[in-house]
């Protein structure tokens, strides 16, 4: 049974053992179903609360009730209907396959297994949601840029592809997970903006998500995106979602999007996208034009001087495409890393019985993070992180004389990446 499956893969938190489970189970078809409908980011089911299953008299299979999830995908039935469906549902299932169908909808197996790990075991079976991704700064790149050029802030919240699809706002990670913004008035302008950008009536806004404070400044990193991620569970609270932010710095017709190419210039997109925006809610991303390379170094000091991250230099003729461009180059002060988390360590002292340190892993980079946690992470963050993507900061990469392990140099936590599920 599927749901067998799914506990014996919540059971270990070994990848390796993850993928010989998946392995063992090549050939159930139903199985790769439930994978693809519950990781496939182009596959949502528009339900956040999951509602009581309706008693039945008649038990159906797994196979069929995964059928009556359609009406859901296609938005055929939608609001109180939709919910209505669903608990007939949920009600015609057995207990076991009633947990497979809630935790497909929910868009989480809660198993430990992601995108990566199932299609090293089945090819191709999750598509990767599209996202367009600067380069890292590399001298090569930059001189490869032509000028006049575009230099915009480094913003410093959590991405966001907002899909705006027959009058609907759906508010995605870069990793195709839905963030849950229950914020009226920002749904409302988004819709505004989609529609004023005139290319299609299905659009994509490409941008950041920020989270202002009560002074009406943006939070720090951390303080927002600890807001943000409660948006991505689905937790925040009405007055959480109401400070939530968008900054924008491009747009890409859906149609373009699930293509993965555009070929409309950078320059072209972004001034239809600044003529569109008019709203309190919603900005786009500063920026201005640069003749020289003298000029791109003067706004990165001037950022820094700011207390800005950095700055993302971006070719005028740049399409929009679905990888990490060589026309958009970023431009950063302080190094950071992503990293898997491996292992928990408790504490000692005042933190005994709660986090110490965190065991992380990057290719063949390996290393302990200690530091950047506040008394309330080391009380809430739990086991459950492993097998997570956390950011850290730090300041160099360092080689081990006694193997060819490396480590990092004074690493210090910065978050959970509830965005990202792969590295």
């Amino acid at each position: 049974m599927i749901y067998q499956i799914i506990k014996q893969l919540e059971a270990t938190n070994s990848r390796n053992e993850k993928i010989a489970i998946l392995e063992s189970n090549l050939n159930n078809k139903l199985l790769k179903r439930v994978l693809n409908l519950a990781l496939n980011p182009h596959i949502q089911f528009y339900q956040r609360k999951l509602p009581d299953p309706t008693e039945q008299d008649v038990c159906t299979t797994l196979d069929y009730a995964l059928d009556q999830l359609d009406p859901l995908i296609n938005r055929t039935i939608t609001g109180n209907q939709a919910k209505s469906w669903l608990a007939d549902v949920l009600g015609y299932c057995d207990d076991s396959d009633n947990e497979v169908v809630a935790r497909v909808v929910q868009k989480d197996l809660k198993c430990g297994v992601n995108s990566s790990t199932v299609n090293k075991v089945f090819p191709g079976l999750i598509p990767e949601f599209p996202v367009m991704l600067a380069s890292a700064y590399d001298e090569r790149l930059v001189k490869k840029i032509k000028y006049p050029a575009f230099v915009q802030t480094k913003m410093d919240g959590m991405r966001v592809a907002i899909i705006v699809r027959s009058g609907a706002v759906e508010f995605r990670s870069r990793n195709g997970k839905e963030i849950i913004v229950e914020n009226g008035t920002l749904h409302h302008e988004l819709k505004l903006i989609a529609n004023n950008v005139g290319e299609d009536e299905n659009v994509v806004l490409d941008g950041e998500l920020l989270v202002v404070g009560k002074d009406g400044k943006y939070l720090t990193r951390k303080e927002g995106n600890g807001i943000l991620n409660k948006c991505a569970k689905g937790t925040a609270t009405e007055e959480e979602a109401s400070r939530v932010r968008v900054v924008l710095w491009d747009f890409i017709p859906l149609e373009y999007f699930e293509k993965g190419f555009w070929d409309n210039p950078y320059s072209s997109r972004l001034d239809r996208l600044e003529g569109a925006v008019d709203s309190d809610y919603v900005k786009t991303v500063d920026g201005c034009i640069v003749s020289s390379l003298n000029g791109v170094n003067g706004e990165f000091q001037a950022a820094l001087a700011r207390g800005e991250e950095g700055i993302i230099l971006k070719a005028l003729d740049a399409p929009w495409e679905d990888k990490r461009s060589k026309n958009l180059i970023k431009f950063k002060n302080e190094l950071d890393m992503e990293a898997v988390v491996v292992d928990w360590l408790e504490g000692s002292g005042k933190y005994k019985g709660k986090l110490g340190s965190l065991a992380c892993k990057n290719g063949d980079i390996e290393f302990n993070v200690g530091t950047g946690f506040s008394d309330e992470d080391r009380e809430t963050i739990g086991r459950e992180v492993i097998g997570k993507i956390v950011t850290v900061k730090y300041n160099e990469i360092i080689h081990s004389k006694q193997s060819d392990v490396k480590s990092l140099f004074l690493p210090v936590f910065v978050e959970i990446r509830m965005d990202k599920d792969y590295i």
